[in-house]
């Protein structure tokens, strides 16, 4: 559970970051 719970973490701060990108 424990290596899961940054993988899940660093999906949804590269996902943000990938729009902020976009918008840009």
């Amino acid at each position: 559970e424990m290596p899961r719970k940054p993988k899940a973490t660093v999906v949804p701060v590269v996902e943000i970051a990938h729009e902020g990108s976009s918008s840009i």
